[in-house]
Order: structure tokens, then sequence, then C-alpha cells
């Protein structure tokens, strides 16, 4: 770059205001060495002291415009000045040098100055008036605005560190911004690339020293955290959450008020699991209801098709409140066909909790028999019903000799050594069941009013069948 000398001084002067307000030292870095001073090496400390008294340069006094510039750059080794005892520069009782600030610079001083100032370590910048003391830019589209490197293979010495002292709501360490109103899919204000081929190493890590979050994120109307993997395998995971004790792993809240929204939604865009859970011995999926409306449901399942299923359950399901439903048809695979259909049949229905007993005994040679039930039978029934009915021959005098007493019952009046087929039926009145009745008729609730478990059964639209939510 071509320079008039005449200018010299003048850049002379606002290198030093530009380099030395980029330094700041502490006490404690100075040493003793001689005010002649080297280019430092990389790695090297500071290797000069002022004298007593804080005046570095004899021709540089307090108060001056540039004293504090001057002395720092002093204490860094990035200039040195001219020893004193030359003409016109006597030395004082400190031996101070002269730094000559309305000298001219040549090119050559003006190089030693940079290439000081470029190799000194621990330089940073601190100001407190200037609200981007440090700014770096490139046009070059494959550029990088700033760059830090820790070229250590040990240790955990960060590239680049960002450093807040804010208690202010909403301050940051480092923050990073995509300007552009449309940017490009996948452009990024901050991202973080792990190189690594195995499973170890984080792209992006975060973390909170308290109960705050380690890594949180917001957006006006799209996606506060989004994640994603390309990769295939089942073990591969876009979003994935660890804890320990009874800590959640993965937590999502929804603050709405209004009722709508989703706290955790998962999609699976094909035939796969939109969510799936699973625990080595514990619970894989848990849901809950914590509000106290009878309209609060902890899992809720739905399925558009008329023939699919809203919940699917492998193994055995276990329910310890009132199961609610219009239909009880049983599914196995038919018995003459098993490889090819099913066999379906329904449950029997009654309006009490009923029990139902059967068998067939052979009279003895009275023809009577004395029928023993389960030990738990009274303690579980009441209000007893009999059912009997011969087989072989007629018994038109067969009856019940002798009702439950002391879980047995006796049945007389049918022909020696002939079958009889019988059934008793119970109502429940064990505490479960007298504290829980079965309510048979019941109003719908307000809000149900004018709406069908089964609105196609009368006709109506499936708007207005109940407990039918919206697709979160």
């Amino acid at each position: 770059m071509a320079m008039h000398r005449t200018n010299v001084k003048t850049l002379s002067l606002l290198m030093l205001c530009i380099l030395a307000s980029a330094i700041t030292l502490s006490p404690s870095t100075y040493n003793t060495a001689s005010a002649s001073s080297t280019t430092p090496s990389p790695g090297s400390a500071p290797n000069a002291v002022c004298p007593a008294g804080g005046q570095c340069f004899a021709d540089v006094l307090p108060g001056s415009t540039f004293y504090e510039f001057a002395n720092n750059l002093y204490k860094q080794d990035i200039i040195s000045g001219y020893a004193c005892g030359g003409a016109g520069e006597p030395c004082d009782d400190q031996n101070r040098p002269y730094y000559r600030p309305n000298s001219d610079v040549t090119r050559a001083q003006m190089t030693k100055f940079v290439d000081n100032a470029r190799h000194m370590p621990g330089i940073h910048i601190e100001t407190e008036t200037d609200p981007a003391p440090f700014y770096s830019y490139t046009g070059n589209p494959a550029g990088i605005g700033v760059e830090g490197v820790n070229g250590a293979f040990t240790g955990t010495g960060p590239g680049v560190r960002g450093a807040t002292a804010s208690f202010s709501t909403g301050a940051v360490g480092v923050l990073g911004l995509v300007v552009p109103t449309n940017p490009g899919a996948f452009s990024a204000g901050v991202r973080g690339i792990n190189n690594g081929t195995g499973s170890t190493g984080i792209g992006v890590y975060g973390s909170h020293a308290g109960s705050g979050a380690g890594v949180y994120g917001t957006s006006v109307s799209g996606v506060g955290v989004g994640g994603y993997t390309t990769g295939t395998s089942s073990t591969a995971a876009g979003v994935t959450g660890s804890a320990g004790g009874q800590a959640r792993a993965v937590l999502g809240i929804n603050t709405s008020q209004s009722g709508g929204g989703v706290g955790v939604l998962g999609i699976h865009q094909s035939s796969g699991t939109g969510v799936g859970g699973n625990s080595a011995s514990g619970v894989g999926v848990f849901g809950t209801s914590a509000g106290n409306s009878e309209d609060g449901i902890g899992v809720y399942g739905s399925n558009s098709h008329n023939a699919g299923y809203a919940g699917y359950f492998f193994g055995n399901v276990g329910i310890t409140g009132i199961c609610t439903g219009c239909a009880g048809p049983v599914r196995i695979d038919h018995p003459l066909d098993p490889a090819n259909r099913y066999l379906y049949h329904s449950s029997v229905e009654s309006p009490d909790m009923k029990n139902i007993y059967d068998g067939v005994v052979v009279l003895d040679g009275s023809g009577s028999a004395v029928i023993s039930m389960p030990d738990y039978f009274e303690a579980l029934n009441q209000d007893f019903r009999y059912q009997l009915s011969a087989i072989g021959a007629p018994m038109p005098n067969l009856y019940v000799a002798q009702k439950v007493n002391g879980n047995v019952f006796r049945i007389a009046g049918g022909v020696a050594g002939m079958e009889v087929s019988w059934q008793v039926t119970g109502i429940r009145h064990d505490p479960y069941s007298v504290q829980n009745p079965v309510a048979v008729e019941q109003d719908k609730a307000d809000a149900d009013r004018g709406m069908y478990v089964h609105p196609e059964a009368y006709d109506q639209p499936d708007s207005l069948q109940i407990g039918a939510l919206p697709l979160p």
C-alpha cells in the first residue's frame, strides 16, 4: 500500500490508539526485564515494566493524550522507544526511554509495530463504551468472519469463548445472527460441528449450573429447538434426552390456558411410529391428567379409519377403574381356519355387576346332588339366581332343594345317575362394587348435550361425536 510520508506521523498516533485500546493487562503479568525489546515470540509473556510512578517514557507525560496508550504498548513489548542519553534526551533518575511522539514513522518501524502486536499472546479487548470493540468482516462467500482455534491435543480449552457479566434478562455470552429476513433453508445463527465419525462427541453442547435449561430455543411461529439426523438405523435420533434418578429425560410443556396445543408431539410421515416409549423394566409410556375436570384424559388415542385402532396392546392389559365401551367382541384365530380367518364373540352384558357360574353334575342314587361353589362366592356375590336343565331324560320334578349357604347349594327331584346342567348368577357386593355402583341411566354432561357416542348410528355427522379431539 502506497503511503505519503507526511501522513505517517498521523498514522503512527492513530495506530497507537488502536493497538493500545485493545490491550488490558493486570500488573501481575509484568516482569522486570529490560525496556529494550525484541519481537516477542508467540506464547511469550511481556518483558517490560515501567519504572516507579507508572510513567514509561520520559517524553510522554501523565495527562497527555497518548499517555495510557503508550504505557500499555510498552508493557506489552510492542514498542520500546529510544534509549535516553542522546542529543536533547537526557536520562532521568529512572533512565526512562524516549518515545518521540512527534517524529515521523518509517514503513519499517510501522512493520515492526504491527508484527510485534501480531505475535503477542493474551491480548484482549476491553471497553466501557464501545458496543462493538472488535469487528471482523469478510465478503468471501466461503470465508469466515471470526475464527478461533485451540491447537492443543489435550485439555478442554475452547477455540472461541464468549462471556457476559450482565445480570439482565436475555443477556448472552455468544450471539449468532442470520441477518436476512428470508434466509435459505438450514441457515443457522449458531452451528456446531463435530467431525468425529464414532458415537462420542457433541456438535452443540449446552449446560446450566443450576436448575435452568442447558439448551433453550424459541420461535415466533416455528420450531423452538429442532433436531435432525441423516442416519437411518434404529439407534439414530434427531433429538435425544438422557437423565438419571427421577429426572425427566425429555419434558414438553405447553403454557396455553385455552386447552389447545400439545406438550410433546411425535410425527411419522409414513407407516412408522409417531411417539415411542421403551423401558427396561418400568413404564414405556406414561400419561396423566392433573386437572380436576372429568373431561381430563391421561392418554388419548385416535384413528380416523373405522377399521383401525385408536389403541393397540400387545400383551396383558390392566385397568383399575371403569372400562367404558359400546361393544366388547373377542377376536381369536378361527379354530377351523386359523391361518386365514378370525372368530368374533360378543360378551354378555347386564345393568348389574353380575357374575355367572355354571357346570354339569351327576345325580346320586336319590336323584339329588350337592354343588360346591368357590370359597369366595358369598363374600363376592348376593341375590343369587338359579337355572337347572335335565340332560338325557325328562326330569319334571327337578328343583333347587337348598339355596346357597356356606358356599354350597343342593338340587333334588331328578333321575338317579343322570346329568344336570346348572347355572347360578350373583350380583357383586364387594367393597369396590358397593362404592362404585353402575348408574344405568345418566344424563349427558352439558358439554355433551346434542352430541353422540356414535353419531353415524343416528345419521349425524362425525363432528358431533363425543370425546373426539382435533389432531395435534
